[in-house]
């Protein structure tokens, strides 16, 4: 069975220097982001903060990059999803374009390095050697997942 970390500093040193920034402040007072179009866009300010996003449909290959404003004050979090039939790897960040594909890779590569993810392209298991177990494995591992970067944001 894959070993996951549930709480490794290193992780999450390795992952808050480029997906985590300072407090905005009036001298760096705003966030860009990119949307879908790869087009850049004012995202967070002083007042309204808000998260960078790019999320993965690992299954159907398709990227997507947003500024998030469901999300509370400027997130910063990696959720990964997994279930029979799709995979999301989801990246909050509150970096100057933060929301890039260099950005998604890192991500992923850093998970994978250390057992988070069961695949290099962000599957949390290999559903074509775990066949029927893998919907069993799915509804604890994105708990975790959430626990581990919920730190990032204290």
């Amino acid at each position: 069975m894959l070993q996951r970390q549930a709480d490794n500093p290193e992780i999450r040193e390795k992952l808050t220097s480029f997906i985590k920034s300072p407090i905005l402040t009036s001298n760096n007072s705003n966030i860009s982001c990119y949307d879908s179009n790869e087009n850049e866009r004012q995202c967070s300010t002083l007042t309204q903060r808000r998260s960078c996003v790019i999320s993965h449909n690992i299954f159907q290959n398709k990227i997507d990059r947003s500024c998030d404003d469901r999300t509370l004050g400027g997130v910063v979090s990696i959720n990964i999803f997994q279930t029979p039939s799709s995979a999301a790897f989801i990246i909050y960040c509150n970096q100057v374009l933060c929301n890039t594909n260099s950005t998604l890779q890192k991500v992923k590569d850093i998970m994978f390095e250390y057992n988070v993810t069961a695949t290099s392209d962000g599957r949390l298991i290999d559903v074509e050697y775990v066949g029927n177990y893998e919907f069993k494995l799915m509804i604890s591992i994105p708990l975790m997942i959430m626990m581990i970067f919920s730190l990032l944001l204290n």
